[in-house]
């Protein structure tokens, strides 16, 4: 009755694993690169995503090597060479046991595949809501502290240009000295200006500027020592120093956020990779299924099955052949 059996001639497109690829150079490159490291959920998931999608691929290429292998020997072609020797059974019993041993290596590649499927299935979508709320939320926080911290760095800077040409001009007209060393009180200032004393202009000039003192340091500036004078001049000038570091790091903060809430905007994108990958993987486990189903149905019974079978291998090797070479172009 096998003789009677024929196998329908099967057509298969070349695989595209183009995306397959893609998928794959993304989710590696984006783990390398940790772009995500700043949400240890996400990149945890991540690493899993690029490590399934390499071990399968990986798997996948090895098992096409092994089948390629075994199909490349021509062992077929040899055997319809012998046919009409005399030994027809034996060399039909020979093929039936090199077609079940690529069957069998086929059926391997595909359950490969589905398990590969199945695991992806699993893993939970790469999300990243909950981190996009919060880092918003910081970043508004930052926008908030940085106007407020550069508001009170250049009202600093501003007391500080001020006490630094206070001192100056007091130091210009040589009361450092006059007054025992001492800042002098407005009072004392006034007595210079009874006849006989300094002129007007330059009284009115110191006294404006030791106003200016006790605007900024207080009453206490009146008969305080130049020494003292010139340590509230490097505190201000420390408090400058500090607080513009600290708006170089909130700047440096902001930039940080910002470059984290690029990277959540990513997700979309690897999101659609995933599916391309899953999509590309199951047309390709679906040929390889399409190929052992012509397998399981093709009878040895004569010199003519086994021609049919001949030619169901030259494709199946032309079909891994193609699949080993995308993947050596995309390495």
């Amino acid at each position: 009755m096998n003789d009677n059996v024929h196998v329908l001639p099967m057509t298969a497109d070349a695989p595209e694993l183009g995306k397959v690829l893609a998928a794959t150079r993304s989710y590696t490159e984006v783990w390398q690169k940790g772009q995500l490291k700043f949400s240890t959920p996400l990149q945890e998931n991540l690493e899993r995503h690029m490590r399934l999608f390499t071990h399968c691929i990986d798997q996948t290429v090895r098992k096409a090597q092994r089948l390629t292998a075994e199909l490349d020997n021509e062992a077929l072609s040899d055997m319809l060479a012998s046919l009409g020797s005399g030994h027809d059974s034996d060399v039909l019993a020979i093929a039936a046991e090199e077609r079940d041993t690529v069957k069998s290596r086929l059926a391997d590649q595909i359950s490969h595949l589905g398990r590969e499927l199945q695991a992806l299935a699993t893993l939970p979508l790469l999300v990243g809501t909950a981190d996009q709320e919060r880092l918003n939320k910081q970043q508004q926080n930052l926008v908030r502290t940085h106007a407020q911290l550069v508001e009170e760095h250049d009202r600093e800077q501003q007391n500080k240009e001020t006490v630094e040409k206070a001192i100056a001009t007091l130091e210009a007209n040589g009361l450092q000295t006059r007054f025992g060393g001492v800042v002098p009180s407005l009072d004392d200032l006034g007595k210079l200006a009874v006849p006989g004393g300094e002129t007007v202009v330059t009284v009115e000039a110191v006294s404006k500027a030791v106003e200016q003192l006790q605007t900024l340091l207080g009453d206490v500036v009146e008969g305080m020592r130049y020494t003292q004078l010139q340590q509230e001049r490097r505190n201000i000038g420390e408090r400058v120093r500090k607080l513009a570091v600290q708006v170089r790091e909130l700047v440096q903060r902001q930039a940080t956020v910002t470059q984290r809430l690029a990277a959540l905007e990513m997700l979309p994108m690897l999101q659609e990779q995933r599916t391309d990958w899953a999509s590309g993987m199951t047309v390709v486990r679906q040929a390889l299924g399409n190929f052992h189903t012509h397998l399981e149905r093709a009878p040895i019974g004569d010199g003519e099955q086994l021609r049919v079978l001949n030619g169901l291998f030259k494709q199946l090797l032309t079909y891994q052949r193609q699949l080993l070479e995308q993947h050596r172009r995309a390495l």
